[in-house]
């Protein structure tokens, strides 16, 4: 129904449009003369504003006009008004009526041209002239259909009535555009950034500047961003950033520190707390801190991705250590710490690193097995049989070793034990005591004898 009546409205602009048009070309002076007939339609034809002539060899009839219409069609019609002389054959000879024609062609009011003892009685109103010339408004002379072609039948319009109704023409929704998220690398590809357990306070090799560290990913949502959540937490939406902080799965902190519109990139930091249960007795393993990204656009698209943060393992690192004790003496300290103030034992102190225990050392044995570790708390705490000793290393890391006596050589006696963190990770080390012997006495000098004589046998 709505383009319909636009095609309607179409047609009625433009027959509007010829009636103003042909409105105009009949306001032009309608000549007629007495007697005169139709001239040939090409012969009385003048453009809009032009002259008109009535031909000199049109024949007369009394009481008879010419009027011009659109498009300078004539017709003639019986004059009523009154009979007017018969003008001269030759109009273009008449000086006159040349003047008068000149008058009409430029627009001028032709009564105030005409010289007034020309007006008579003849004709009728005061739009005539005695001389024989009439000159009349021809408004009333349309055509409607002018400039259409008669062998197209236009379309009927159409009358709204009561009961219609106005259909708007749909509007087509804009696109929906997806969303995406991008520059994440999953846990098998390694992740998207590395903290170690080594640098945490307890650590093997404390850093807390490296704790933390920092990573970006991409986003993209043509039709404005609804909301970013991290591990549930949500970090981004239309407002901009939300300061929300977010735990991570295995008790961790992370937070987005900043995010540019024009090129889609989040960025975040992620800081490791503590240590983790890494798979038990794997060694320097990784173990992967993993959270879901989501992203929402404002009309509802949604989609999902991966942020993966690699932990490295810390291992327990042993050191062998040495001691010294003399023959028959004993001597003690601490695998971990060195007692005593012992300098040496210092330097040579095992680490646990951050996956510590209460009770770290899990076997000892006598002499060097560096290629077996202990597991099954050998010999904890109780006394282990040396060469020239005996040794009690307790699970703690603490021991005394006690010399035995009568030693005259200087001697070493080896131990081996192993050190378990809490995740299975082991290292095995010697504990190595250095005895120094004592040299035996010398022996006695051999007995003196003497000769005694009794003074009576001298005389």
């Amino acid at each position: 129904m709505n383009d319909e009546v636009k095609q309607g409205e179409a047609i009625q602009a433009q027959v509007a449009q010829r009636e103003s048009d042909q409105a105009a070309a009949a306001a032009q002076a309608t000549i007629a003369a007495q007697g005169a007939n139709v001239a040939k339609p090409a012969e009385a034809a003048a453009p809009s504003g032009g002259r008109v002539q009535a031909p000199a060899h049109a024949p007369a009839d009394a009481g008879a006009a010419v009027h011009t219409a659109a498009k300078g069609t004539a017709a003639s019609a019986a004059h009523t008004d009154g009979v007017v002389p018969p003008v001269s054959a030759d109009a273009k000879e008449n000086s006159e009526f040349a003047e008068l024609q000149r008058a009409v062609a430029a627009g001028k009011d032709i009564s105030k041209e005409l010289d007034p003892t020309a007006a008579g009685q003849g004709g009728g109103g005061g739009d005539s002239i005695e001389s024989g010339v009439r000159f009349e408004r021809g408004l009333d002379a349309r055509d409607p259909t002018a400039g259409f072609d008669p062998d197209i039948t236009p379309p009927p319009l159409i009358t709204p009535t009561a009961n219609s109704t106005l259909v708007e023409k749909p509007v087509a929704p804009p696109p929906d555009n997806g969303v995406g998220i991008g520059g994440l690398t999953s846990a098998a590809d390694g992740g998207d950034v590395t903290v170690r357990e080594p640098n945490l306070a307890d650590g093997s090799s404390p850093n807390a500047p490296a704790l933390t560290q920092a990573g970006t990913f991409t986003i993209s949502a043509p039709d404005g961003i609804g909301s970013v959540t991290i591990g549930g937490v949500e970090v981004l939406n239309a407002g901009g950033l939300t300061g929300n902080p977010v735990t991570t799965p295995l008790g961790n902190t992370l937070i987005v520190t900043g995010y540019d519109p024009a090129t889609g990139v989040v960025t975040y930091a992620y800081t490791l707390l503590d240590n983790e249960g890494h798979p038990a007795g794997q060694g320097a393993n990784d173990l992967f801190d993993s959270l879901p990204v989501t992203l929402t656009d404002s009309d509802g698209d949604t989609t999902t991705d991966t942020l993966a943060v690699r932990i490295v393992d810390d291992l327990p690192h042993a050191v062998s250590d040495i001691d010294e004790v003399g023959t028959g003496g004993a001597t003690g300290g601490n695998v971990f710490t060195g007692v005593d103030d012992d300098a040496l034992n210092r330097l040579h102190a095992d680490v646990q690193g951050a996956d510590h225990t209460a009770v770290p050392v899990t076997g000892v044995v006598a002499g060097s097995h560096l290629d077996s570790p202990l597991t099954d708390n050998t010999g904890i705490g109780q006394v282990v049989h040396g060469l020239f000793g005996d040794l009690v290393l307790n699970a703690n890391g603490s021991y005394v070793y006690t010399a035995n006596s009568g030693l005259t050589s200087d001697h070493t006696d080896v131990f081996t034990y192993t050190v378990t963190d809490a995740d299975g990770d082991t290292s095995t080390a010697t504990l190595t005591i250095e005895i120094t012997g004592q040299a035996p006495p010398p022996p006695p000098p051999p007995p003196v004898n003497v000769l005694t004589t009794s003074l009576s046998s001298l005389s």
